[in-house]
């Protein structure tokens, strides 16, 4: 009798145990859906802001090729200016940094903790083009259009103030030109990368969130 008693004390607990292990993956589980869409909600952001940004350095580069009597300032400048930008992707990592350092991703089948894994490491890479683009645009872009048209015309229009400043070009020479065609074009290359990685880490989130609420069936 004694044994039988100890032996059901540890299916007792051995259950308990297994409810409030599977409890907590379902809350861990929410939390980790919730941090994930707000990645996709950022990751369309990002989306919607390159495709804004490469239009206006197709158009700029565009007009760069035209003869300066056919330059329409306003735009060329807003253009530019456009290209200057950056709106860096953040990543909710909240959660899934708890759930790693605490060791619950014991509480996950290994599948999804496989997929979790692949996630983190996409998403740094995502950042790390984000500080890419950031250091290009400080280190090389802004150089070569401050030596190009008015600085202060550049900050009216991005703090969308009335333009109040002279709109001038200091340089157009052939080779100024080059030089600002080809760094535009850069950056575009850059934008159009960190497309390319937001897209794979989309595809990814999506996955999860799918595989989230079916497996935990979450709202």
């Amino acid at each position: 009798m004694l044994f039988l008693a100890i032996t059901l004390g540890f299916f007792m607990e051995n259950q308990r145990e297994h409810f409030v292990e599977k409890k907590r993956a379902k809350i861990l589980a929410q939390s980790l859906y919730n941090d994930i869409k707000k990645d996709t909600a950022g990751l369309y952001e990002a989306m919607r802001f390159s495709h804004m940004k490469n239009d206006s350095i197709d158009a700029a580069i565009q007009m760069l090729h035209l003869p300066r009597n056919k330059w329409k300032d306003t735009v060329l400048y807003t253009n530019l200016n456009i290209a200057s930008r950056v709106y860096p992707f953040e990543l909710t990592q909240g959660t899934y940094e708890q759930i790693k350092f605490s060791g619950s991703l014991r509480y996950f089948p290994q599948m999804l903790v496989n997929k979790l894994n692949a996630y983190d490491v996409q998403a740094k890479r995502v950042l790390k083009r984000e500080d890419i683009d950031i250091k290009v645009i400080i280190e090389q872009y802004f150089p070569v259009i401050h030596a190009f048209f008015n600085a202060e015309v550049a900050t009216d229009i991005r703090l969308g103030l009335p333009i109040t400043h002279e709109l001038y070009f200091t340089r157009t020479d052939i080779a100024m030109l080059r030089e600002l065609i080809n760094i535009i074009s850069t950056v575009k290359t850059i934008r159009t990368r960190s497309m390319y990685e937001y897209e794979v880490l989309l595809g990814m989130a999506r996955a999860l969130l799918s595989e989230l609420k079916e497996k935990y069936h979450l709202d």
